[in-house]
């Protein structure tokens, strides 16, 4: 008897722990295409690097112009680079049989929340995106190397609605992308490649 009631005294703070620990909220971008991106070039994403402050799964708040702050119970449901690649991917999307193939890589320089100094908050994605010829050296100068960035304001200063308003900015900037890399192509005389 004596070993089953210390047994028990001694799991009742470990319960009490359990019981108190903060549900954690995960959230992604919505990851259905907008059909917004022609497919006159396809650009394949490689993958995209994120900088030391977006290195965490926390979503960033931009509080100020110089302090920055995290959501405590909410986070990204992976890693940001990954997340912000999976929807340039979707939105992106299949280009038409014979168009030229082109890796897209970079960093993720800027992704979250920003305060409003009125009230009310914005959603900011700032990408550094590099466009290369897959099938050439990597000595060769890359065909665009460019930093986007895109700001839309949130319905509300929710996790949820900043969400929302980010994957409007990887839309905007993917179709800007494409925007950008087809007179690339052009003015290198790439032709296509299978990919």
């Amino acid at each position: 008897m004596r070993v089953t009631t210390r047994l028990m005294i001694a799991s009742l703070p470990i319960l009490a722990a359990c019981a108190s620990a903060p549900v954690i909220h995960y959230y992604t971008f919505d990851m259905a295409p907008s059909g917004r991106s022609p497919a006159a070039v396809a650009l394949r994403v490689r993958g995209f690097q994120t900088t030391e402050a977006l290195g965490r799964r926390q979503i960033l708040i931009q509080t100020s112009p110089t302090e920055i702050e995290y959501y405590a119970t909410d986070q990204w449901a992976g890693d940001v680079g990954e997340l912000v690649a999976q929807k340039l991917a979707a939105e992106l999307g299949p280009a038409a049989p014979d168009a030229p193939v082109l890796a897209v890589t970079g960093t993720v320089v800027d992704c979250g929340q920003v305060d409003r100094p009125g009230g009310g908050a914005a959603a900011r994605l700032t990408l550094e995106a590099t466009v290369r010829d897959p099938t050439h050296p990597r000595s060769q100068p890359p065909l665009l190397v460019k930093t986007y960035t895109c700001e839309r304001p949130a319905e509300q200063a929710t996790p949820t609605a900043v969400a929302r308003a980010l994957s409007r900015c990887v839309e905007a900037i993917a179709a800007e992308l494409v925007s950008d890399a087809a007179p690339a192509v052009t003015a290198t005389g790439h032709t296509a490649t299978s990919g």
